[in-house]
């Protein structure tokens, strides 16, 4: 199975029909791997995941796992607390090693990005953002491009930005 996402365009209908594709319904599953290549190489669609069909998170978020460094900085007793929140299997384990590696193969879902924040950002601060997460600005050539190029590159969708400025 392979998971696409629309991130060009307002919609898409083409590949005789196998997808199907809108602004407000940008995810696409499809077992055809030919369709799927196609689909990205049009460059309409990113490839989200393969495999098992994938849960697919709220709108206006994305599915991960935390960052194993900023819970290093957490007590046993919370990272125990969390491991309960988020349903990690911890059973047995005293290990802050141990219990760390269990929390972090939950699949979580987290807020895409915040928007309206990106929008607000500087040229400056924008600048560092695409560095840190080496974000391709290729064929951007104004701000409203490289926003849109940024938000699907962080998990969201160019409409989200298209929404703001309405």
């Amino acid at each position: 199975m392979y998971h696409l996402k629309l991130c060009k365009g307002l919609s898409y209908y083409g590949m005789d029909g196998a997808l199907k594709a809108t602004r407000k319904q940008p995810d696409v599953l499809t077992e055809d791997k030919a369709i799927a290549d196609a689909a990205v190489a049009s460059g309409f669609f990113k490839l989200v995941g393969e495999g098992e069909a994938p849960g697919f998170p709220p709108p206006g978020e994305v599915l991960g796992h935390l960052d194993p460094k900023q819970l290093e900085e957490l007590t046993i007793p919370d990272l125990k607390k969390l491991a309960g929140e988020i349903g990690a299997d911890i059973k047995g384990l005293k290990d802050k090693a141990a219990i760390i590696t269990a929390i972090v193969a939950v699949e979580v879902s987290a807020p895409a990005f915040d928007a309206e924040a990106l929008t607000a950002m500087s040229d400056e601060e924008l600048k560092a953002l695409v560095e840190e997460k080496g974000i391709d600005l290729t064929g951007c050539e104004t701000r409203e491009d490289a926003l849109e190029a940024i938000s699907v590159a962080l998990g969201g969708s160019y409409t989200m930005l298209d929404l703001i400025r309405e």
